[in-house]
């Protein structure tokens, strides 16, 4: 004897199914994600990992500043990209069509592929792709700035390097510590984080 549902409890679980894949899927890869780079860190003799607001993949001696975290780096990309195609779905939707479902039609055909592919590029630019980042090699400090717009950072930038004179941590009122680098040219705050 088959189980038979009805379309109510077949749709409820087909929704909650679907709610576990979008929701729940992306946190436990961020988590195992985080673990990784705790390892990598804890292999390297570093505990540089607090000082990486979030970022993927990148080498167990970088750091970055700032301390905007993971979540809002995502926000700001998706509610930009969404608008950025809604934004581009009405531009197409200005121009004249012989009827209105065509217009429409143009409209959908322009807005979701700008959404798409600036979501694509601003969760990618949120996970993978600092503005800025730091990595200590001997007594110098590497920078790489990379050219970015709102939440859209390309890939490759540029690096510089800086001779360091002394690497402090200073604790802050608010309980976070800012990872400082005396330099010639002054002092940089290579990063931010909450120290365990």
């Amino acid at each position: 004897m088959a189980w038979e549902l009805d379309d109510n409890v077949s749709g409820a679980l087909h929704f909650a199914g679907v709610a576990l894949l979008v929701l729940v899927l992306p946190l436990v890869l961020l988590g195992l994600s985080d673990r990784w780079d705790e390892g990598r860190s804890a292999e390297a003799g570093n505990d540089l990992h607090a000082f990486r607001n979030g970022y993927l993949g990148l080498p167990p001696d970088a750091t970055v500043p700032g301390t905007e975290g993971r979540a809002s780096r995502l926000t700001l990309a998706l509610a930009a990209s969404l608008g950025l195609g809604a934004a581009a779905a009405g531009l197409a939707a200005l121009f004249p069509a012989s009827d209105r479902f065509h217009r429409e039609r143009r409209a959908l055909r322009l807005g979701r592929p700008v959404f798409l592919a600036l979501a694509l590029w601003g969760v990618v630019s949120a996970l993978c792709w600092p503005m800025t980042s730091y990595r200590m090699e001997g007594q110098e400090l590497k920078v790489t700035a990379r050219p970015g717009w709102g939440p859209w950072v390309w890939p490759m930038g540029e690096e510089g390097r800086h001779p360091v004179e002394a690497l402090e941590r200073v604790t802050r009122p608010d309980d976070r510590t800012d990872l400082v680098v005396r330099t010639s040219e002054g002092v940089i705050v290579i990063g931010t984080g909450s120290l365990p």
